[in-house]
């Protein structure tokens, strides 16, 4: 009888669709310089999503971006830096982002990842967008994240 029911199971809780949550993994050690957290907020897709990735070592705390497909596009006469555009609510705000050598990874300034964590904190949702690439960066789950990184 079991065996009847288990295929209907398995696909009505296949249709569900996946939380979008950050989710968080640590490595602590006796060192707090060496303690490292790193939360991810997955892609929508892979063809023009991108990752968010918060990773705290020691005390430094910095955000990427990732490209899960083609190369992130670069700046005219510069392929070492990235434009990157924010936008909360009604602002829009522009950044410049470092490349990584590869192409699919920017590192956001300070002044980005701030303005970022705080509109989190305040439960706003962020559109980014470099190029071709965009995501939402979701405040679902994020303050408990971050209190637990920092």
């Amino acid at each position: 009888m079991l065996c009847a029911f288990l295929p209907v199971f398995l696909f009505l809780s296949s249709c569900g669709c996946p939380c979008r949550q950050w989710e968080l993994s640590t490595i602590h050690t006796a060192c707090p310089q060496m303690t490292y957290a790193k939360a991810v907020l997955p892609a929508l897709n892979t063809f023009n999503g991108l990752q968010g990735e918060l990773l705290l070592i020691g005390t430094k705390l910095q955000l990427y971006l990732n490209a899960l497909s083609l190369q992130i596009p670069y700046l005219p006469n510069d392929e070492m830096h990235a434009g990157v555009t924010i936008a909360i609510e009604d602002q829009e705000y522009y950044f410049i982002a470092d490349r990584f050598e590869g192409g699919q990874k920017v590192l956001l300034s300070d002044d980005a990842l701030q303005i970022i964590i705080n509109a989190l904190l305040e439960g706003y949702f962020i559109d980014i967008s470099i190029g071709r690439y965009e995501t939402t960066l979701s405040p679902d789950n994020f303050a408990c994240v971050y209190y637990k990184m920092t």
